[in-house]
Order: C-alpha cells, then structure tokens, then sequence
C-alpha cells in the first residue's frame, strides 16, 4: 500500500508549513535558510478525528531560537495526558530512558503548520 507524501517547507530546522500536494514546483522559492523535504506520512500520523492534529517539533538548546537537527510533525490528540505523549515522543525519538530523564519539553509558538 502506498502511503500519502507531504510537502514540508523548513528554516531554521523549523517546519514552518506543509504545501498542499497542488503547489506547482514552479511557485517555490528556495532560499539561503529555506529548505523542502518530502516524506511519507506513517499511517499513525494520519489524523483521523477533529479532536487530533499535528504539532511541529523542534530540538533547541536553551534558547528556542538556537535549534538545530531534524523538526517533525508529532500527532498529538485533545485531552491526552501529557504523560502519554511523553512516551509516545521518547519512542519517536528512540532515546532510552535515562538519556530522555534529561530532556525538558516547552511549548513554543513558532507559527502555525497548516
């Protein structure tokens, strides 16, 4: 079975937006600090209810303004314990246990992903 594609529009190691899969290759720009990628979306990640959404995440250092590495779209649902999407997202990342202890989570508002 062939999974959907997504068009994902980064800077910054920030996912600013997905594109709609109708954006002609001609109407992107590319950028010094622009960037696309095209992945396939894992069929968990596929909302399937107005009660979930995708979130971006991004890996920063102190500041939320000094990020670096990969940001990925996290599925995330309405009323989920936070502590649940903590395990989901340690298993995401595929770091143990004793490494994620050292891992603070924030919420930052970079801007929306449509």
């Amino acid at each position: 079975m062939l999974l959907p594609n997504r068009l994902e529009e980064i800077s910054s190691y920030r996912i600013l937006g997905t594109l709609p899969e109708s954006t002609s290759l001609e109407r992107i720009t590319m950028g010094a600090t622009k960037t696309f990628r095209v992945e396939e979306i894992p069929s968990d990640e596929i909302p399937e209810g107005d009660d979930e959404m995708l979130i971006p995440v991004a890996h920063f250092y102190k500041e939320t303004y000094s990020t670096f590495g990969m940001p990925f779209l996290f599925k995330v649902k309405q009323g989920e314990p936070f502590s649940h999407v903590k395990e989901r997202l340690q298993k995401r990342l595929e770091v143990p246990d004793k490494e994620f202890e050292k891992v603070r989570l924030c919420q930052a508002r970079f801007k929306e992903v449509k």
